[in-house]
């Protein structure tokens, strides 16, 4: 009889090991499957933003150029500086649009109180500097994140700025019209390596498009 019981309960515990095996198993499956979709669905969202950004770009643009047309220039743009895109004249030009509802989506930086400047979906903004690139000067509408130095952290992937290439310029880091950089604290090829985007896939670009003469 001891025999017995204490065969039943060998097979007993191996089976249960077993069941314990399986669970694991559909777990990790369970897992591995929602993992997965949320995973696609970020995707999904991420490019979600980066839509809405582009077609933010094209009204900032468009609108900066109408206004100009119209009013035969843009506040303070002769005091635009040439690498702080974050300055007093930049911000002036933005509220300026803003309050004759030329463009929308201007607020306050939350680090630099006394700037204000369109943010995106990307989490970060568009500032403008007086600037030279690719041998073209004027004025150039500079898209990054706010870092406690200015508009000048890394908004874009590579592959991102790419697509933004292929738009406005013709389809490389730089052009007439385009410019892609590193943003601050994003080492050496980071965005560029020679004269192709990085294969990364890591935010690592500032991008800079001109706007007018």
């Amino acid at each position: 009889m001891g025999l017995f019981l204490f065969s039943f309960r060998n097979v007993l515990s191996q089976r249960q090991k077993g069941f314990i095996l399986w669970e694991v198993v559909i777990g990790l499956a369970v897992f591995g499957v929602i993992a997965g979709a949320g995973m696609k669905m970020w995707k999904i969202v991420d490019q979600g933003r980066f839509v809405r950004t582009c077609e933010q770009i094209q009204t900032i643009v468009t609108q900066l150029r109408h206004y100009k047309c119209v009013h035969a220039g843009l506040p303070e743009e002769s005091a635009l500086e040439n690498s702080q895109a974050l300055s007093m004249a930049s911000s002036k030009i933005w509220d300026t649009l803003s309050e004759e509802q030329w463009i929308d989506g201007v607020s306050s930086s939350a680090i630099h109180p006394s700037k204000v400047y369109p943010k995106n979906a990307l989490g970060g903004g568009a500032g403008l500097v007086r600037a030279t690139f690719n041998e073209r000067s004027g004025i150039w509408l500079v898209l990054a994140k706010e870092t406690q130095h200015g508009l000048n952290g890394a908004l874009f992937t590579p592959k991102e700025a790419e697509r933004l290439s292929t738009t406005w310029g013709d389809g490389s880091p730089d052009s007439i019209n385009f410019s892609a950089k590193e943003g601050m604290g994003i080492s050496e090829g980071g965005c560029v390596e020679g004269k192709s985007f990085s294969k990364n896939s890591h935010r690592s670009c500032i991008v800079y498009l001109f706007v007018m003469d």
